[in-house]
């Protein structure tokens, strides 16, 4: 008995043994997206494309800020969390202006002789902020204005433009507002 208890002993392990596999494979996914960054601008009422925010004719060194139904909302059409970014550009297009001597305006961190300051601040869709930062970039760097804006999600963006102190015309200039969106 004992021997044949360990023949069949034997016999398991060498069968286990004939059974063994020299080699074994798994199976993983590796999932990856690539971050899609999109971002779109509207008017307040978040359908229409903001175009134009026409201040009109106003004094030396006045301020104007976006009311409520005037600001601008990014929405964010990426998909993942995106930080926004302000510059404005030289007012370089005068052509046709007769009014005084054509001179560009530049944006900076305080009005002067033609150059103009452009502040902006978060709100939300009822209210204007609370404090605006100065925006004095004229460059694709820009001045980060709200960070880490979900995906789908909208940021409710207002600007204050205030004029130069002295200019040397009373000619209409155009600046060009940038919104530059990151990854977060």
């Amino acid at each position: 008995m004992k021997k044949a208890i360990v023949g069949a002993i034997l016999f398991a392990m060498l069968l286990g043994s004939a059974f063994a596999a020299s080699t074994d494979t798994e199976q993983m996914t590796i999932r990856v997206q690539v971050a899609f960054v999109g971002i779109t601008l509207y008017e307040s009422d978040g359908s229409t494309p903001y175009d134009t925010w026409n201040i009109g004719v106003t004094d030396e060194s006045a301020a104007d800020a976006m009311a409520v139904a005037d600001h601008i909302e990014a929405k964010n059409d990426g998909n993942c969390a995106i930080d926004l970014y302000l510059y404005s550009d030289d007012v370089t297009d005068l052509s046709g202006c007769t009014f005084g001597t054509p001179t560009n305006w530049s944006p900076g961190a305080a009005i002067g002789t033609d150059v103009y300051k452009l502040e902006c601040g978060i709100g939300t869709d009822a209210a204007q902020p609370g404090s605006y930062t100065t925006c004095p970039n004229s460059s694709a760097d820009g001045t980060l204005i709200d960070s880490d804006v979900a995906a789908a999600a909208t940021s409710h963006m207002y600007l204050m433009f205030t004029t130069p102190s002295s200019s040397s015309d009373g000619c209409q200039h155009d600046a060009t507002v940038s919104v530059l969106a990151k990854v977060h």
